[in-house]
């Protein structure tokens, strides 16, 4: 789906516009320490295709966020580290 509209002004300027869909999705997955929840994220990612997906709350070590990468086809990822300081 694609919508262009062209403009121009009194300077001759013309500006393109161009709307493009993504699909995003989030979810809260509350801890990815069980094997049941992993395959139902991989399973989902691999069967969709969304352009943005967020996940928290996955409380997942470092090793294990390289295992889980390495299950997900053709999406980059991006990992926080949150700690309580009490």
């Amino acid at each position: 789906m694609s919508n262009s509209n062209n403009f121009t002004n009194d300077h001759s300027i013309e500006i393109e516009y161009t709307l493009l869909p993504i699909k995003i999705a989030s979810i809260n997955i509350n801890s990815l320490l069980r094997p049941n929840k992993k395959l139902i994220i991989t399973e989902a990612l691999n069967n969709n295709t969304y352009d943005i997906l967020g996940l928290s709350e996955t409380y997942l070590l470092t090793k294990k966020r390289k295992i889980l990468n390495n299950q997900i086809n053709n999406y980059l990822s991006f990992w926080s580290t949150f700690s309580h300081t009490y």
